[in-house]
């Protein structure tokens, strides 16, 4: 009896103490998921003569898309700028290719101004002779003006530009005729017409080289890219100024024994989500995907990899609060990439993700993402051999997500899955499974089934009861036949998620 009693002391005294270590634990992240609703509404390829490429997509304000790159028209010829408009399914309106005389243009990024025009940032040069180029083009895509910046005898860079609140434009690119190393960020202010008003340059001795910008809630602007300066195998760079571009913090990420480099950049709800790639020991690419508060401390972050390696180019916010993400996707042996598209909820969980060999056995490319104003998803690229230069451009749309979803999963007291109705409707006979296996022995198998409604746009949750167990475990939730797995730990009848 004596011993009995020791033994249910420290039962109690365990469980008190695995309940005052694990409680509140519930930040989940999935392991892998099927794909969900990712429906292609429409797919459309636009195709010139020898090589065409689309590097940026943007919504425009009667319903259409503005996008633009690159394209050479007469082979072997130049690149020069392509600038397409289509309607709101994708059907091409108008395109426009802008030649440079005995040399080459490219779009990165176009957006629709103020009044109803478009401004693109690009890059005009050959070899390692470049300059920013900003081409303005009004409504029908004629040209207005265009100017360069630069020296003509280094390496400059357009990667990003902005319309500020007086008219004029913020440029964001990279230099090596300025500054001070082999590359450094480098902010141009123009007034409306294309007027330069001030230009500067941030960075050290090393390679510093900026992709990205989004404004920032006090009118500033965070930047991302990459830098050598840490430890020469580059890192994820962050440079958050004023509105006078001057720098009012700069932050790196990185690890010593990968090599790391930032992409893309959107301002969220008091802070930053930013999406970066890292490569591995093994030179096997992975996303990285992490948030930043106002001061640029980060709140969270996590790795998404593939069977082989993931390329990321964009992300976007959602009005969900989640994240639209595209890239590029291929195996390890002969590099064939295909198109990615991943959806995230707002706690990084995969809400679907769609892989899509658009050419059929050759290259395929997904350059910039957006969500459309009716809840679906945009995204254009490349498509062909694109190491050959006889690539087409396309533009592609996923439809909104529709009926039940599962938004997050969550544990503590048993579990719990939180699901979602997206439809218009109330969804009915709404299925949803948990299964609970692993534990030392194996000897953790717990099931949970239940139907459900959910009344149109409302939440539900769904709770598998505590349970008793110990070790590591596996976790299936499957709503109306969509399986998200997560792992985790059973500490005597708290469940503890990994993150």
């Amino acid at each position: 009896m004596k011993n009995k009693k020791i033994s249910g002391i420290f039962v109690c005294m365990l469980v008190c103490a695995t309940i005052m270590m694990v409680a509140g634990t519930s930040i989940a992240k999935n392991t892998t998921q099927q794909s969900s609703s990712a429906e292609i509404e429409w797919i459309h390829t636009f195709d010139s003569i020898i090589n065409d490429r689309a590097y940026y997509v943007d919504q425009t304000a009667d319903g259409g898309y503005i996008f633009t790159g690159s394209t050479i028209v007469t082979p072997p010829g130049y690149t020069e700028l392509l600038l397409a408009k289509t309607d709101g399914n994708g059907e091409e309106s108008w395109h426009h290719n802008f030649p440079n005389s005995m040399t080459n243009l490219y779009g990165t990024v176009v957006h629709q101004t103020t009044d109803g025009g478009y401004i693109i940032v690009g890059s005009v040069g050959y070899t390692y002779l470049w300059d920013v180029q900003v081409t303005k083009a009004d409504s029908n895509g004629d040209l207005v003006w265009q100017k360069s910046f630069g020296k003509s005898d280094g390496t400059d860079h357009g990667s990003d530009i902005l319309q500020t609140s007086d008219g004029g434009y913020i440029v964001l690119g990279s230099t090596s005729s300025y500054g001070h190393g082999s590359a450094d960020l480098w902010l141009i202010k123009l007034a409306a017409d294309g007027t330069e008003q001030w230009n500067k340059t941030i960075g050290g001795a090393t390679f510093d080289e900026p992709i990205s910008f989004t404004k920032a809630d006090d009118g500033g602007y965070i930047i991302v890219g990459s830098t050598d300066a840490v430890d020469g195998m580059g890192d994820i760079w962050v440079v958050k100024t004023n509105e006078a571009g001057e720098a009012s913090w700069q932050k790196t990420f990185g690890n010593a024994n990968f090599s790391e480099y930032g992409v893309c950049v959107k301002t969220e709800s008091n802070g930053y989500i930013i999406l970066g790639n890292l490569y591995d020991m093994n030179w096997t690419e992975n996303l990285w995907l992490f948030r930043l508060d106002a001061q640029g401390t980060l709140t969270w972050d996590q790795q998404i990899s593939v069977n082989g390696t993931v390329h990321g180019t964009s992300i976007t916010t959602t009005t969900d609060g989640g994240y639209f993400i595209t890239g590029t996707t291929s195996d390890t042996i002969n590099y064939i990439t295909d198109v990615y598209l991943l959806k995230l909820n707002h706690q990084g969980t995969t809400q679907w993700v769609k892989t899509m060999d658009i050419s059929n056995g050759l290259s395929d490319e997904a350059n910039c993402g957006i969500q459309a104003r009716d809840g679906g998803y945009v995204a254009v690229g490349s498509t062909g051999d694109l190491n050959n230069f006889t690539s087409d451009t396309f533009i592609l749309k996923i439809e909104a997500e529709k009926g039940v979803v599962l938004d997050s999963f969550t544990g503590g007291f048993g579990v719990q899955a939180h699901v979602k109705n997206l439809g218009t409707t109330e969804a009915t006979g709404v299925n949803i499974s948990i299964k609970i296996t692993g534990g030392i022995l194996h000897r953790i198998n717990v099931s949970h089934m239940e139907t459900i409604s959910i009344p149109a746009g409302e939440e539900a949750t769904v709770s598998c009861k505590p349970f008793l167990g110990l070790g590591s475990i596996d976790i299936a939730v499957t709503v109306n036949g969509v399986a998200s797995d997560y792992e985790g730990k059973q500490l005597i009848i708290l469940t503890q998620l990994q993150s």
